[in-house]
């Protein structure tokens, strides 16, 4: 997701690994917002908006990761991307 789309919010549906999960985003952070697994570590994450901050699904090999910008607290919404992957 660019930064541009990483604030002006959305969701979407991943599968991976066996697993489905459901992603919001919104005002320039993301989260998983459910999985279909027990442990789910990566729901209670929660959002994460910083550079190099991330996510991560074991199971479903799945990781969400803020990209770009100087990784201080600083950072505006048009300095980051978010990969997912």
């Amino acid at each position: 997701l660019s930064a541009e789309q990483l604030q002006a919010g959305g969701s979407f549906e991943l599968d991976a690994g066996g697993y489905h999960y459901p992603i919001v985003f919104e005002a320039g952070r993301i989260r998983f917002a459910e999985a279909d697994f027990p442990d789910k570590v990566c729901v209670r994450t929660g959002w994460i908006s910083r550079p190099g901050q991330i996510a991560a699904c074991v199971p479903g090999h799945l990781i969400i990761k803020i990209e770009g910008g100087s990784g201080n607290q600083t950072t505006g919404p048009d300095d980051v991307d978010v990969i997912v992957g």
